[in-house]
């Protein structure tokens, strides 16, 4: 028996008594007398059917309606017709609209329905080894890249780990489904800056007074990472997300001044009020609770109700210290991976290696050995340690 269930749905009894007795022994079966039971067993279901093969006639909600229904509650799931009414009509519109993967007809041979149930179940395994192996290939393309990014500005990396590890909180607090797209967007964000010259770098990094020149140098870095990103597939939202709400970001500039698109706008408020927030806490060195006390005194500046439903998560269970983990100072060739940094990690020299707010991974730990064995590191280095696992 394979373990992957199929949903055959007919508001005849004794044709569903048909299908039982012609595939119990081969395949994990359920049925459904109507498209709304359906639905229901859908939606109650542990884990999604890999295949639902529904009757086209049925009182209330027909074949097609159902299916298109399917399709956006449970997209992975393969979806075949099988009907007595041999309508071409019906049959290309069902297809058409992207609803089935097979259309058959009453009435179907046992061997004959159960090779197309056998062929929606290798059409579902496909669809969720893609998922799998594209899921892995961007998270380890997004992960190369912010290492990446890491080695090359430190500092402005430690912030947008520090963004990421409040943006998760903050997601969890507003209900925010599908958050990694927006995890990506922040830790992806200061790929533009490869472009900028040191010295501009500097400039925007302390504040200071920029040329004409250097100032749209400076602008032109959320397009940058936009152009840069939409070249890699399925990243195009990300990108998009990058070029809308990272241009808030370098300008002081009331943050409703801006705009995006209406799919976008809680996600592009939410990294404002974030991001800022985060620079209060590094470069003022206030408090969780002086930071969002600061956001609150800037009147027009962010959604209003949006930073009062952000206090709980920024306030109630923000700041290095006070995540789950014991707090501990330890040498440099003592440090191991997931270990948060709570203080910037310098070499004797005086060189900024990795920023406050750093999850440490295997690429950051070679990077401190490859300079404690140089040139050497200051120590003891002040880190937030995740506990064992049980």
């Amino acid at each position: 028996m394979l373990k992957e269930r199929v949903l055959l749905v007919d508001d005849e009894p004794n044709v569903l008594s048909g299908y039982k007795r012609q595939l119990y022994k081969r395949f994990e079966t359920d049925f459904a007398g109507s498209g709304a039971e359906a639905l229901q067993k859908l939606s109650s279901s542990g884990e999604p059917f890999a295949v639902i093969i529904s009757d086209m006639r049925m009182p209330g909600m027909d074949g097609v309606e159902l299916l298109l229904k399917v399709k956006t509650a449970s997209p992975k799931t393969t979806r075949m017709m099988l009907t007595g009414n041999a309508d071409l009509t019906t049959a290309i519109s069902a297809v058409n609209q992207g609803s089935i993967f097979r259309f058959l007809t009453k009435p179907c041979a046992g061997e004959d329905l159960a090779l197309a149930i056998m062929a929606g179940i290798r059409q579902h395994r496909l669809v969720i080894a893609e998922e799998q192996l594209l899921r892995q290939t961007l998270q380890g393309s997004i992960s190369v890249l912010t290492e990446i990014l890491s080695l090359n500005d430190p500092e402005a990396f430690g912030k947008v780990s520090r963004i990421k590890e409040l943006l998760k909180r903050a997601c969890h607090a507003l209900e925010i489904e599908s958050s990694w797209e927006l995890e990506a967007a922040v830790m992806l964000a200061p790929i533009g800056f490869v472009t900028l010259p040191h010295e501009v770098r500097s400039k925007a990094a302390a504040g200071r007074t920029m040329s004409n020149d250097e100032a749209q140098m400076l602008g032109e870095v959320p397009d940058i990472g936009h152009r840069l990103l939409s070249q890699i597939p399925r990243l195009e939202s990300v990108a998009k997300f990058i070029q809308q709400s990272r241009m808030r970001l370098w300008e002081n500039t009331p943050r409703s001044a801006f705009t995006a698109d209406e799919e976008l706008a809680t996600e592009v408020k939410l990294l404002a009020i974030l991001s800022d927030f985060v620079e209060l806490e590094v470069e003022k060195k206030l408090s969780p609770v002086e930071a969002h006390a600061a956001l609150t005194l800037r009147p027009g500046w962010y959604d209003k109700d949006l930073l009062e439903k952000l206090r709980e998560p920024l306030v109630g269970t923000a700041g290095f210290t006070t995540a789950l983990g014991a707090i501990v100072e330890v040498r440099a060739k003592d440090l191991v991976v997931d270990d948060l940094l709570l203080a910037d990690v310098h070499t004797l020299d005086d060189r900024m290696l990795l920023a406050t707010g750093t999850r440490l991974n295997h690429a950051f730990l070679e990077r401190l050995n490859n300079y404690r064995r140089l040139v050497g590191i200051k120590e003891p280095i002040r880190v937030q340690r995740k506990p064992p696992s049980p």
